[in-house]
């Protein structure tokens, strides 16, 4: 066999070369093909911008309205016909003007792979079999080529068993002996790797753990948003932490992280940098009232109004349903399920029997589940969780009853309702209304359905009429989309400013 020799790129043709890796076993000898390509970039200038939503609504016939998903795709609704469908009632009009993924044909039809690796030392090197075919003769001809030995390697563990691999691997697809080419294919690598369906970063072998070391990849930053975050060393962790903000929201189209914010200490007891009271400072711990976990969504599928402004650096003016103004606040909820216990049984609890609280429910009821913020089997099925009576009973029980309920109310979820209690205050609204917050609200402070954000937000109103975060909290009867039946609501656009 002799050494493969490179056919010269065409430049006028854009060409490039892409590497065919044939199947084979593990241990088999390294057979490629080696073919020349026209590498095209898709052409974006003729395609119409996508209008929005207020255009698309302004040009429907009449009985027909949109929507907008939250993955940005224009749903159209007929009310004369009650019927939904994703293609414009108006056959003529371009669906390229409404759709984002009526553009995806726009990728470009070569489909190969990019392969990023470390070259590695020279020494032992590899060898490659490329096969060809001579174009007067059906007989197909082998030549060798010498590949570094850490490439050879990769090569190995990427091929397939059972089907060939088109990749694009720098050190094939370019004639390393050929300075003028190679000056000119590096310059291409950029595009090269951005119009490649994927990319495969070749790390080396794997190693007892490094399946666990890269599963764990996937729960880090997704795509979406890292793709638009721009590494800056010499930002400060407050203006990473505000990008990082503000990028998922964009991105997500909720307010998720909000309900981390409020609990704000400087990264350094000597950093004098004001931080925005909007923005959770990830360097610690934050202390939130409702875990992620618990499946609440006060705001209900409001992502697609959830629309903010960022005013100068350090304000954010958001769109907000008022829930009522802090009234009074009890004293700190002891961490022991019996002073609970206690607490309540010392608060009239005939009264709380009779009165009614706001969603129709008893005022002993609203005040058992606002302690376990609704974690009942009522409300988590198959949770192992006691029902509403039974949690009303161990609340409700003397203690010279409390060992018969252990098999209703079980210590394991005593400890789960009460692991944070020691810091948690209870609260009253204005309407009746009663909440806990893992923070320090005052008498005066409001809550607000923050548009986008999964629980309702506690916020302080400063004097030059904006607010700052106090915390997330549970509001019973509010945290479930539940309010609009019960009580009326003014919608705001607040700015939440910095302290």
């Amino acid at each position: 066999m002799g050494r493969y020799q490179y056919k010269p790129l065409d430049p006028s043709t854009n060409d490039i070369r892409l590497v065919t890796i044939l199947p084979g076993e593990f241990d088999d000898p390294i057979k490629v093909e080696i073919t020349h390509t026209e590498l095209a970039p898709p052409a974006h200038d003729d395609k119409p911008k996508l209008l929005s939503l207020k255009e698309i609504q302004e040009a429907l016939p009449e009985g027909w309205s949109a929507r907008e998903t939250l993955e940005g795709r224009v749903i159209f609704l007929n009310s004369v016909d009650s019927y939904n469908t994703w293609t414009h009632p108006d056959p003529t009009y371009s669906r390229e003007a409404y759709d984002p993924f009526a553009q995806e044909d726009d990728q470009p039809k070569l489909r190969y792979e990019a392969l990023s690796y470390t070259w590695g030392s020279s020494q032992s090197p590899g060898t490659v079999e490329v096969t060809r075919s001579h174009k007067h003769w059906r007989a197909m001809f082998t030549q060798t080529l010498r590949v570094n030995r850490n490439l050879a390697e990769a090569m190995r563990y990427l091929r397939y068993k059972d089907r060939p691999r088109i990749m694009w691997i720098d050190a094939i697809c370019i004639n390393q002996a050929d300075v003028k080419e190679r000056s000119v294919q590096v310059k291409r690598m950029g595009q090269i790797f951005s119009l490649a369906n994927k990319v495969v970063a070749w790390l080396g072998p794997g190693f007892s753990n490094s399946k666990l070391a890269v599963t764990t990849l996937d729960y880090l930053a997704p795509s979406e948003v890292t793709k638009y975050l721009k590494v800056d060393y010499e930002l400060s962790p407050e203006s990473v932490f505000k990008e990082f903000f503000l990028t998922c929201s964009k991105q997500d189209r909720r307010f998720r992280q909000l309900a981390y914010a409020g609990q704000r200490q400087p990264i350094a007891p000597e950093s004098q940098v004001p931080w925005p009271t909007w923005v959770p400072n990830w360097s610690q711990y934050l202390l939130i009232t409702v875990r992620h976990g618990f499946g609440f969504c006060a705001s209900g599928i409001s992502g697609t109004r959830a629309g903010y402004t960022c005013i100068a650096s350090d304000k954010l003016e958001v769109t907000a349903l008022s829930v009522g103004i802090v009234t009074s606040v009890g004293d700190t909820i002891s961490g022991e399920f019996s002073d609970f216990a206690k607490t309540l049984r010392s608060m009239q609890v005939d009264q709380l029997r009779e009165r009614r609280y706001p969603t129709g429910e008893t005022y002993l009821d609203a005040y058992t589940l606002t302690f376990a913020m609704s974690q009942v089997e009522e409300r988590m099925r198959h949770f192992g969780y006691p029902t509403l009576a039974e949690l009303r009973e161990a609340i409700l029980v003397s203690e010279a009853s409390e060992s018969t309920l252990k098999d209703t109310v079980t210590s394991g979820y005593k400890q789960f309702l009460t692991r944070e209690a020691n810091q948690v205050l209870p609260f009253n609204l204005s309407n009746g209304y009663i909440g806990r917050i893992n923070g320090k609200v005052q008498q005066g402070d409001e809550v607000f359905v923050v548009l986008g954000c999964d629980v309702p937000m506690v916020l302080r109103s400063t004097p030059g009429g904006e607010y700052e975060v106090i915390g997330d909290s549970y509001v019973h009867g509010i945290n479930d989309e539940e309010m609009e039946p019960h009580i009326t609501v003014s919608m705001n656009a607040l700015t939440i400013e910095q302290t």
